[in-house]
């Protein structure tokens, strides 16, 4: 299947305007385009492209347009006399609506006509990212999303998993499917407002069997949950990848995980993100991470120049080493314990230089 999008983004909402549609429509003509998705166009821009669409057409994205509700004939006349190949047609919300209500026929029922935010239309672009909050999902979407995601064809390669306190603990089963053995995800985001954190247990319990995801992102994460995710990053060998973002995390909570990162040995890069980590925390950390490491990133934590001695020795015995950030709210002058920040520094740099690591380090 050819894959062959045209995008057209214009600034603000404005039209594309008529001579760019006529040439649009002309070049058309002489096409054998089997996907197309066309944005910014209005009702009398439709018309004439209308007429111009290739008949091996198999897919057509309109959502992102300024077509109304006037021209649903317009696109009825097309699919009856020029769309005989289509099967996937793509429409914004309130127009799929309208054409809906007035549509009265079967005999177009070879074209899967769904609107933009639908499961189906998410699922009908083919794209490479998925966002999906499981408090708004029923046993249909459940079904058609497993369906899609374990497909061996399936495009889709990253999940933004949104958890909220209405979700139906009854569909773990499902997830439990999609991240199974047919799953080719390959990264994941969890996103956790629970006030029950058992169900992000279970979650990362899950991950265990799992063998496509490779990076994974936590927000909002607990003591226990912490631990299921060492448990979870000590015996996996395929997530290289770690991002954990604005939990807060205790000296406690960070030496409890380094205790686990010890024994991995495959973990490419890691990074904590607002978790307001302590000097205590960080070294621990920073003494568990493993020499596959190649890239580390601390941002609006607060770590102080207490740190730089561990990190001095994390630079020597990481060689590895492509990339250290640790720039907005990166490092804190501490005045009752002080260290020779500008000399450690230096020596940081002379090491990450001469390794060809790129090292980005603030002070405030």
């Amino acid at each position: 299947m050819l894959f062959c999008p045209i995008y057209f983004r214009e600034t603000g909402a404005v039209p594309m305007d008529s001579e760019c549609v006529v040439e649009l429509a002309r070049s058309l003509q002489t096409t054998a385009l089997k996907w197309l998705k066309i944005n910014k166009i209005d009702d009398s821009g439709f018309e004439i492209l209308a007429r111009s669409l290739p008949k091996t057409l198999v897919h057509l994205d309109l959502a992102e347009n300024n077509i109304t509700g006037g021209n649903i004939s317009t696109i009825r006349s097309y699919l009856q006399s020029n769309g005989e190949n289509l099967k996937e047609l793509i429409l914004d919300d309130n127009l799929a609506t309208q054409y809906f209500q007035q549509q009265e026929s079967s005999s177009l029922s070879t074209v899967k006509i769904v609107s933009n935010s639908s499961l189906a239309g998410i699922f009908l672009r083919k794209e490479d990212y998925f966002g999906l909050q499981i408090d708004q999902m029923d046993d249909t979407g459940w079904s058609l999303m497993v369906t899609e995601l374990t497909k061996d064809d399936t495009t889709y390669r990253k999940m933004n998993l949104r958890l909220f306190d209405k979700f139906n603990r009854n569909h773990l089963n499902y997830l439990e499917t999609i991240f199974g053995k047919q799953c080719r995800l390959t990264s994941l985001i969890i996103i956790d407002w629970l006030t029950d954190k058992s169900m992000q247990i279970e979650i990362l319990r899950m991950l265990k069997e799992n063998n496509s995801i490779n990076e994974l992102e936590i927000m909002g994460i607990d003591f226990k949950t912490l631990n299921e995710l060492g448990k979870l990053l000590e015996n996996n060998n395929k997530i290289k990848h770690v991002k954990l973002s604005q939990n807060s995390l205790s000296d406690e909570d960070c030496i409890m995980l380094a205790n686990y990162l010890k024994n991995n040995q495959v973990l490419q890069s890691f990074t904590i993100d607002g978790c307001e980590i302590g000097d205590i925390g960080f070294q621990a950390i920073l003494s568990s991470l493993p020499n596959s490491l190649s890239q580390l990133e601390s941002t609006s934590n607060q770590i102080s120049d207490k740190s730089l001695p561990t990190l001095l020795t994390f630079v020597e015995t990481h060689p590895h080493l492509k990339q250290i950030s640790l720039k907005e709210s990166g490092i804190n002058k501490n005045s009752s314990t002080p260290v020779n920040a500008s000399d450690l520094m230096a020596k940081i740099l002379e090491i990450t230089n001469k390794n060809h690591c790129i090292c980005q380090i603030g002070f405030d």
